[in-house]
């Protein structure tokens, strides 16, 4: 795989749930690199579409319709983070050097609706742009979602998010139906050391920016999103050397949510109508 310019290295693995396997700059690893090839969770970011995080226990009512979802990640009995990131890509290049990947779901599955998918990577000397889209294929409206799932080097990394409220984990991945405000312990607007931090949870950001820095590396990005991407999933799971901070378009669950669309960000897609976003990682090398 080519670079995509002179200071971005990416590979890809479009069979594996249109995933990337490596993503540096200036040989710098700004994405953990794939452990294996065995699927995306091994890798070093997957999309999620058409929905993101966890739908509880597979089930919703939409249009007066009960779905039932089958569990995508067992044992756990939620669907979670949508079905592209379990089913094949195909990869282009564009004709102005982007690299693109494309899905195009049928509505075969457990999953009614048909839609297609794209990404598009693309880089602007230290920035890297991920453009996201997912178009209604089918003649019914349809609810939809996306996200972008990057896992980043946990390794003396520092962690700040503009956020306002946090949507808390509450049992078995499922999160609260209404916001908490932040405290001590999940507060991340101001600078703090990912690996004394136990958080599987989503923010509502105050605006759609986040900071990492590596000071031991002299690494420092910005994360920042377009206005669809208006909620960040943080994991950072304690007995793993990687975190994660996910720009996505609504909470998990958000279909189930009592809650206004204004507050879970969930959307539906009428036939034909598309879902876009965008997030941008910006590297500073240097800063200790």
């Amino acid at each position: 795989m080519p670079n995509l310019s002179s200071d971005w290295t990416l590979e890809f693995a479009p069979e594996t749930g249109g995933s990337v396997t490596l993503c540096q700059y200036k040989g710098h690893d700004i994405l953990r690199r794939a452990v294996s090839l065995e699927g995306p969770l091994m890798c070093s970011a997957f999309p999620m579409v058409p929905f993101i995080g966890r739908i509880g226990n597979g089930r919703f009512v939409f249009d007066r319709v009960d779905y039932r979802l089958k569990p995508n990640m067992p044992p756990e009995p939620h669907a979670i983070h949508g079905r592209g990131w379990q089913t094949s890509w195909t990869i282009n290049h564009s004709n102005n050097g982007d690299i693109v990947m494309e899905q195009t779901y049928h509505g075969s599955g457990d999953w009614p609706w048909s839609y297609h998918a794209r990404q598009n990577f693309s880089a602007e000397g230290n920035t890297l742009h991920v453009n996201m889209a997912l178009k209604n294929l089918s003649e019914t409206q349809m609810p939809a979602g996306l996200g972008w799932h990057p896992y980043f080097p946990k390794a003396g990394a520092q962690l700040e998010a503009d956020t306002s409220a946090i949507w808390a984990n509450v049992q078995d991945g499922i999160i609260g139906d209404r916001p908490s405000r932040l405290k001590p312990e999940n507060d991340l607007r101001f600078l703090r050391q990912v690996d004394t931090l136990n958080l599987d949870s989503c923010y509502t950001m105050s605006r759609n920016v986040a900071r990492i820095e590596w000071p031991e590396r002299c690494l420092g990005i910005s994360v920042s999103s377009g206005p669809t991407l208006n909620y960040l999933t943080v994991f950072t799971p304690p007995e793993e050397n990687y975190f994660c901070i996910e720009p996505v378009s609504h909470i998990p669950d958000a279909i189930n949510n009592p809650l206004s669309p204004n507050d879970t960000g969930f959307r539906v897609l009428q036939p034909g109508e598309s879902l876009k976003g965008h997030t941008a990682i910006s590297v500073t090398l240097g800063k200790r």
